[in-house]
């Protein structure tokens, strides 16, 4: 798990670092913006579960299978900026549910609900016509729960 929160937060850095140099970066200037920019992204990012129960079967289960027992999905970025400084929060939100076979012989009543929230802040530190590099950091938030 601790992996995939690391995946995630570099994923959101690098996100972050794209969508603010997007729209700061000029062939004809490289003064950055005094005025405020916001910035909404929404995307879908999905994944299979697999493993091994207690009883040491496999566990596996597929991409159609979350999607097909999904209740509620969302995951968007939201970034603002304004001169050298920019804010942003990364927010994914899952709600599935499930019950029947998940591996051979086992069956299961499975509901999962987690948010995951990544705040970061940036500061720019290259400006340049053929680019921009910005520092950022942040660290997730998460509320992991099922049943």
């Amino acid at each position: 798990m601790k992996a995939l929160i690391r995946k995630s937060m570099w994923a959101t850095v690098i996100l972050v670092w794209v969508a603010c140099s997007a729209d700061s970066v000029s062939a004809e200037t490289t003064s950055l913006d005094v005025d405020w920019k916001f910035g909404p992204e929404l995307y879908f990012w999905g994944a299979s579960i697999g493993g091994e129960s207690a009883d040491g079967s496999d566990v596996d289960v597929d991409l159609d299978d979350i999607l097909y027992n999904l209740k509620l999905a969302v995951m968007g970025t939201a970034a603002v900026s304004k001169g050298e400084w920019s804010l942003a929060a990364d927010l994914i939100y899952l709600d599935a549910e499930a019950d029947g076979p998940i591996a051979p012989g086992v069956n299961a009543n499975v509901k999962v609900t987690n948010w995951d929230i990544t705040p970061v802040a940036g500061y720019n530190v290259v400006n340049t016509d053929r680019g921009r590099l910005d520092i950022v950091g942040g660290s997730p938030l998460s509320q992991p729960q099922s049943g």
